[in-house]
């Protein structure tokens, strides 16, 4: 079984794709939520006061604000799925070297499939 302080130790090569992809995250999460906070002002405040210019200002900057949460989503698509790759390749990389090392006494007294003990 493995540990998540062994699994962090793989993280560790790959920081820069996982702190870009939670930033997009973030991100994204926010501009969600901050969507119907401003719908609901824009409805009750800025409509019936006839604050027209406000209104189309606000809305204005939501579209902008999910023109990046698309960018966002698109980074996090792709960066989690290398950041992924990466981190596969390395324990994957780090076991195959281990099962190098074992002796053929190992192999001889191990079936295939059976687990480690």
């Amino acid at each position: 079984m493995i540990s998540v302080k062994t699994l962090l130790r793989y993280f560790k090569p790959h920081i820069k794709l996982f702190v870009i992809d939670m930033i997009c995250a973030l991100t994204a999460a926010v501009i969600d939520l901050a969507f119907p906070i401003a719908s609901r002002q824009a409805m009750y405040n800025l409509l019936p006061n006839r604050a027209f210019r406000a209104f189309y200002t606000l809305m204005g900057i939501f579209l902008l604000a999910y023109a990046v949460r698309v960018w966002c989503y698109y980074i996090m698509a792709y960066l989690a799925h290398t950041f992924g790759i990466r981190v596969e390749a390395d324990i994957r990389a780090d076991l195959f070297n281990h099962l190098q090392t074992l002796d053929f006494d190992f192999y001889d007294k191990t079936r295939t499939g059976t687990p480690w003990s």
